[in-house]
């Protein structure tokens, strides 16, 4: 490895699960074998939510550009009234530029389907996928032009490809639900809901469906962002 692409002490790092909310931290300790302590990282004062067995990326920095790695959370410890988190890298490190297609956070509904059930050349039409050939109706969490972050009841494996019908939120959008292909990403738990937080990458897009999704997400940005200066402005 070359040295560039070495995780060294005193690093200044960047801790994400979407590049929408960036965490800060600095690394503390290397302790060798991929493993190392940071400070829990914080955004804007307030500290990463972060629990043992939890998996994020982080970003680093060097002369030749940012690189960027997926590392899980084993464990923390308290010195000096500063609690430091211990990470241990699970993949291997890339050149990485900061991401284009940007995510934004949505409450929106998504049918599963089987992908194996109606994969062919050309997508079916959306009215032939209906919910009672559906595995199940999920909650969209947050979209981007590249992928979707949903919360569903079933088992889902990374690398496994299923059928997506998204309903989006305006008048003109909800006459025409899309149909997407997704493959799994990664997958978490959430203990409390006894759900699962799916990532999913869109593949097999059309030029169609990319510039559909992309002004989505730049129209949401826009509004939310306007619904900001509203609140902070009362």
């Amino acid at each position: 490895m070359r040295k560039h692409k070495v995780i060294a002490a005193g690093d200044k790092v960047e801790m994400f699960e979407n590049e929408q909310v960036i965490y800060k931290t600095v690394i503390w300790e290397v302790l060798g074998e991929g493993q190392f302590f940071v400070a829990v990282p914080s955004h804007r004062g307030m500290q990463m939510l972060l629990h043992v067995g939890d998996e994020l990326n982080m970003a680093f920095f060097r002369d030749s550009g940012r690189y960027v790695t997926r590392v899980r959370a084993m464990g923390f410890i308290t010195r000096d009234k500063v609690r430091y988190a211990q990470l241990m890298q699970i993949s291997d490190i890339e050149k990485n530029q900061r991401r284009d297609n940007f995510r934004v956070a949505v409450r929106l509904r998504a049918q599963v389907h089987k992908y194996a059930d109606y994969y062919a050349k050309e997508l079916p039409a959306h009215d032939e996928i209906t919910k009672e050939n559906s595995l199940e109706m999920a909650e969209i969490k947050d979209i981007s032009a590249s992928g979707v972050a949903i919360m569903a009841r079933g088992e889902f494996i990374p690398g496994e490809k299923y059928m997506l019908k998204l309903f989006f939120d305006t008048p003109r959008e909800k006459a025409q639900p899309m149909l997407v292909c997704c493959e799994v990403a990664r997958v978490t738990s959430e203990a409390e809901t006894k759900s699962f937080n799916v990532g999913m990458s869109f593949i097999n897009q059309t030029k169609q469906m990319s510039k559909f999704l992309t002004k989505y997400v730049q129209n949401q940005q826009r509004r939310q962002i306007a619904q900001r200066r509203l609140i902070e402005d009362e």
